[in-house]
């Protein structure tokens, strides 16, 4: 009865040995996998990826804003300037008036729009 305890127990400690290289060999399989990666996806809040696209596009909108100003004060210094250098010259700058307004869309407008329009879509037709 002795023998088949000592055997039983080498057993063990084999299927011990066995079992515990095969915990490490998983665990070390699955180090070499990207899982943080599937983990980020997994977890990653659509909320915050809201904020971040909206303050993103904030940016974008500021950044063409100054860069138009910026140009837009470029221009403006070089038409001082050449005002400027027309005025001592002498030369004469003419402004443009065209004879005639630009025609609009619909044809026959009030010239004051600030009124309310109708409250009843067939009170124009009358």
């Amino acid at each position: 009865a002795l023998a088949v305890r000592h055997f039983a127990d080498a057993m063990l400690r084999e299927v011990d040995i066995v079992q515990g290289l095969l915990l490490h060999a998983i665990l070390f399989t699955i180090s070499l996998l990207p899982i943080s990666y599937l983990h980020g996806k997994i977890l990653f809040n659509g909320a915050y990826a809201a904020v971040l696209g909206v303050e993103m596009r904030r940016r974008r909108v500021i950044a063409s804003i100054n860069a138009a100003s910026a140009s837009k004060t470029a221009r403006r210094r070089y038409l001082r300037f050449r005002n400027f250098a027309r005025g001592v010259l002498g030369l004469r700058a003419v402004t443009v008036k065209f004879a005639r307004p630009a025609p609009t869309c619909a044809p026959g407008l009030d010239d004051d729009l600030c009124k309310p329009g109708p409250e009843i879509p067939d009170e124009r037709k009358a």
